[in-house]
């Protein structure tokens, strides 16, 4: 099942409908691979996420891409405003771009005492 879904994401294949996948039992085999191919595909393809899903999945979706966009792609947030503006949703989502905002900056100060840190260590402190 794992492989027939990623070659179904490699094909650019749409995962079921979000009504199929609620009446999955979560006891189901397949349950994981369905749930794992429907946030890859939308994480992936984020201008074909349907505009009848609930909040709560349209928002774990955006915490997806959020992820993907600081931890994968490395994207700052101007690009992150042009990727949402390909996709027609960069209005829509400000709240979202302002949170990535907050997330990147966070990541950089994190990221900028690990430097400081590690050259305090190595060079200043030789103990």
């Amino acid at each position: 099942m794992k492989i027939k879904m990623n070659k179904e994401l490699t094909l650019r294949m749409p995962p079921q409908s979000y009504q199929q996948l609620k009446m999955l039992s979560k006891t189901d085999d397949n349950y994981k691979y369905f749930v794992q191919y429907y946030f890859k595909y939308y994480v992936k393809y984020p201008s074909k996420i349907p505009s009848n899903l609930p909040a709560t999945a349209y928002d774990e979706i955006m915490k997806a891409r959020m992820y993907d966009w600081l931890h994968v792609k490395n994207l700052s947030p101007p690009q992150v405003v042009k990727e949402l503006e390909r996709t027609g949703v960069a209005e829509s989502n400000a709240y979202y771009i302002a949170r990535y905002y907050k997330m990147w900056s966070e990541e950089q100060q994190r990221l900028s005492k690990a430097d400081t840190d590690f050259f305090l260590k190595k060079y200043v402190w030789k103990n």
